[in-house]
């Protein structure tokens, strides 16, 4: 049986298993099941044989009784026992079952076949000792991996002590294979070094303080970046996918870039689409990094072959280069950042143009307050206190008669209460705008979806920080901060240190000015034309009447 043909037969049973087995369990059933299939026969041994080594499995596995009673397994043995040969199950098959009866997305498989690919081309380079970091998130292409280069030795490490087990079972008769359990979060994991590490960590877990020795950030993937480079040979790779954060992040992401910048190499940075890693919707950047200096690093953006509506077909699809570039480390480290929009943009004409200008700049944190709005739980059509969501956000203003409503106390919200002149940018959504806030006869505050700029008196005017935003220039350096390709997500704290062009107030009023008698006359002429459009459709339909 092919491996489609095999998982889609484990959904099946999978499906059919929902109601007698816990959703979590369902994997672990069938293992079991597999396991004594392989080892007896039923027939000889009878149920109550099996019974006593369903036990004995569930211990060693370190998992919870998995069935809920001997009479449970029973019927669900029973009920098993002609539907499949467990005899000849591909246990990375079972193990990819998770991936689609666990995920939050209905998928296939964890790591989608385009991804696989790209890997698979970085791993072919890659001699000696490699390590494959949490191998169970690389089913079902780990034995395609391992299978590249039978002359490497791997060591695969394993968190949870069920994949440990099966992924040990898979590799049994593999004599350059070892499987270690053990948490690439926790320093020196493993005593050794490495020639090649492939790693997808987990993105954005806070770890507890004392499981973070003294790394340089807090966030599960950066600690899992700095350990694994630690555990690199002289003549190492690590090749590893990272969320965007670690391309242009402030503060202590910032402090581990500069420190990987001058203690290791940058082989390459690419940024991938959304959709080659099931779960998220991010975009994700596929790094390598080496223990020898890179004067010129490429740059690569990629995209799928084939655009596709449909999820499930578009993570089979292919990715193929969409943009690329070389840059030199001194450039790099000039830029401050990794941000690959960013190195595609200093080399658009636009941005030279205002990089080189004259005009002074500034970071947005030094002229205005920003901050995310109000966590909405409850809405109220009677309350007193307004709500502007990214709907009520137009091209040119607010829309102050569609906005929802809360009941509460105005000093609970006071923080949030917005002011005459606050700029609200969203913070997701599929287009970059934003609008000016007008004093209301009722109290207003933005939803945590909306991002609040308050700029300081006579430092920054809004509207005149509106016209950057919504220019070509002000649109591509948002576009640099945003975490999402399809899906805009910008974070505040990233959005504080973006740079603005700084003219003397006074010129910037006189924009501003400029700009709201011109939006004036636009929006008249828009309601008489309106007006206008609205009464020759109603005398001619009241002809058709008569």
């Amino acid at each position: 049986m092919d491996n489609i043909k095999q998982i889609d037969c484990l959904v099946r049973i999978a499906d059919a298993l929902r109601g007698s087995v816990e959703t979590n369990n369902i994997v672990p059933a069938l293992y079991i099941i597999s396991e004594l299939r392989r080892k007896f026969d039923a027939n000889q041994e009878g149920l109550e044989y099996l019974w006593q080594h369903v036990t004995d499995l569930t211990y060693e596995l370190k998992l919870a009784p998995v069935f809920e009673s001997k009479e449970s397994f029973f019927r669900i043995y029973g009920y098993l026992r002609n539907d499949i040969d467990f005899a000849n199950i591909d246990y990375e098959m079972l193990l990819a079952l998770n991936f689609r009866i666990l995920g939050k997305n209905f998928v296939r498989f964890g790591v989608s076949d385009a991804l696989f690919q790209l890997l698979s081309e970085k791993v072919q380079k890659l001699h000696g000792r490699v390590l494959i970091a949490e191998g169970e998130k690389f089913v079902p292409y780990l034995q395609k991996i391992v299978n590249q280069n039978n002359d490497n030795f791997y060591t695969i490490t394993v968190s949870k002590q069920f994949e440990f087990e099966v992924i040990r079972n898979i590799f049994a008769h593999h004599s350059n294979v070892k499987v270690d359990l053990a948490r690439i979060y926790d320093y020196e994991f493993l005593n050794q070094n490495f020639d090649g590490i492939i790693s997808i960590p987990n993105f954005g877990a806070n770890l507890m303080e004392f499981e973070r020795h003294n790394f340089m950030c807090r966030e599960s993937e950066f600690i899992a970046l700095e350990n694994l480079l630690l555990h690199l040979s002289l003549q190492g790779r690590l090749i590893i996918l990272l969320p965007p954060r670690i391309s242009f992040g402030v503060g202590r992401i910032k402090e581990l870039r500069n420190f990987i910048q001058h203690s290791y190499g940058i082989e390459d940075i690419s940024e991938l689409p959304e959709g080659v890693l099931a779960n998220t919707n991010l975009k994700t950047y596929l790094y390598t990094f080496t223990k020898d200096f890179q004067d010129e690093i490429l740059i690569k953006k990629y995209k799928f072959a084939e655009k596709e509506q449909n999820i499930v077909k578009k993570f089979s699809s292919e990715l193929k280069v969409s943009d690329e570039t070389f840059v030199m480390l001194s450039e790099l480290e000039e830029q401050g950042d990794w941000n690959v929009d960013k190195i595609f943009t200093a080399q658009d004409s636009d941005w030279q143009k205002y990089h080189n200008s004259n005009t002074k700049k500034v970071f947005l944190k030094d002229v205005a307050d920003v901050f995310r709005g109000k966590a909405i739980t409850e809405k109220d059509p009677s309350g007193r206190i307004g709500v502007i969501n990214i709907s009520n956000i137009q091209e040119c203003n607010i829309d102050y008669d569609g906005l929802d409503y809360i009941d509460d106390e105005e000093r609970k919200v006071s923080k949030y209460l917005l002011k005459e002149g606050d700029l609200l940018l969203p913070v997701r959504g599929t287009a970059i705008k934003s609008a000016v806030f007008h004093q209301q006869p009722y109290p207003c505050i933005a939803s945590a979806n909306i991002i609040v700029i308050r700029p300081y008196p006579r430092q920054i005017s809004a509207t005149y920080l509106k016209l950057f935003f919504d220019s070509d220039i002000g649109k591509k350096i948002l576009k640099s901060i945003q975490q999402g390709a399809t899906i805009i997500n910008i974070s505040y704290k990233d959005l504080q240190y973006i740079e603005i062009p700084c003219l003397p107030y006074d010129e910037q009023m006189e924009i501003s000015e400029k700009y709201n008698q011109a939006l004036a006359i636009y929006q008249k002429t828009i309601e008489e034309a309106q007006k206008q459009w609205n009464s020759v459709v109603t005398n001619l339909q009241k002809k058709l009447e008569e």
